[in-house]
């Protein structure tokens, strides 16, 4: 039995801004598909929620160019190019620092021939060499998301979840 499971959410979302975003009627959404969209957002819910966690301790643990990293790469795994805009507030709102030291770690990850930074825009230009500058975090939170929304090509993957 669901534990997350309400007919109205009074909530207000914000899209990142490098997305898309859709409002949806709720209960039309509910009845298309009821058992499998419960899974999904749960399954959702649950890594996020794991992902808010590993942050948290990521934050307390790892050093800047590090956590840097590991946004970069959760950022990339969420969009369908190698650019993105992304500005330093947002970026130092989520590593949990000033925005000067998200100039730091962006240079200095920029040095290394890993990212190209400009005004508010990233492209990674090396993947793995990103990959190996992430902290330990990167990867728990990308399984999770992995293991409990089972996406192929940006679309759900009922067979990998059980559901059909």
């Amino acid at each position: 039995m669901p534990v997350i499971r309400r007919a109205r959410i009074r909530i207000h979302s914000r899209s990142l801004p490098w997305g898309h975003s859709a409002r949806l009627e709720g209960r039309g959404l509910l009845a298309s598909q009821p058992g499998k969209l419960q899974d999904l957002i749960n399954g959702y819910l649950e890594a996020f929620f794991a992902q808010a966690s590993l942050s948290a301790g990521c934050n307390a643990v790892h050093n800047l160019n590090e956590r840097c990293a590991c946004w970069l790469l959760l950022t990339h795994d969420r969009v369908d190019s190698d650019t993105f805009d992304l500005k330093q507030e947002f970026l130092a709102v989520m590593l949990g620092v000033q925005r000067p030291s998200v100039s730091i770690s962006a240079g200095t990850l920029q040095e290394a021939g890993l990212i190209a930074y400009r005004r508010g825009s990233i492209t990674i230009l090396h993947r793995e060499g990103l990959e190996e500058a992430t902290c330990p975090c990167y990867e728990m939170i990308r399984s999770e998301y992995s293991r409990l929304v089972p996406l192929v090509d940006g679309r759900i993957n009922y067979a990998a979840s059980g559901n059909s």
